[in-house]
């Protein structure tokens, strides 16, 4: 759900969805694995290619959950799984891109900023950057995976 949340803040709203999902550990009761094909509202496309059954490459698998690359007209900006962020151009030049990241609490502390967050936003009286609509909308589309997924076509994500 957090990957279709970071879809929706970079690309847009997602209009259609096709899934197909799988366990391949017996033991846990849900999904291991994903792959899932976005089309976006402004023609983007993406794609969301999961497994958490084999043993990732990084030193701390739980520090950014795999990799991530959005790519464009411009070139691609590479996040790896240790959290290096790279923009690669069409001609294959690569470029750090330096960012504030820090290795520490659980994935770098993502879920502590969040709630900092919220705490801040609720006492000041302050809009959060997540609002209940929004969350809707995310849950709406996780929705539509799982409906793709029983019926391996695609579905509207709204």
């Amino acid at each position: 759900m957090h990957i279709l949340d970071v879809f929706r803040f970079l690309g847009g709203e997602v209009t259609r969805v096709m899934a197909r999902l799988d366990r391949l550990n017996p033991v846990i009761a849900g999904e291991d694995k994903a792959l899932v094909l976005c089309d976006f509202a402004n023609g983007a496309s993406g794609l969301w290619d999961a497994d958490r059954y084999h043993p990732a490459e990084a030193e701390d698998p739980r520090y950014t959950f795999g990799a991530f690359r959005i790519e464009g007209s411009e070139g691609a900006l590479v996040l790896s799984e240790d959290g290096d962020l790279r923009l690669v151009t069409p001609r294959g030049q690569v470029e750090t891109v330096p960012y504030h990241h820090e290795k520490k609490g659980f994935a770098g502390d993502c879920v502590y900023h969040t709630l900092a967050h919220f705490t801040r936003a609720l006492a000041d009286g302050q809009p959060h950057e997540l609002t209940g609509a929004d969350y809707l909308r995310t849950l709406a589309l996780v929705e539509a995976v799982y409906a793709s997924n029983e019926t391996q076509s695609w579905r509207d994500a709204g």
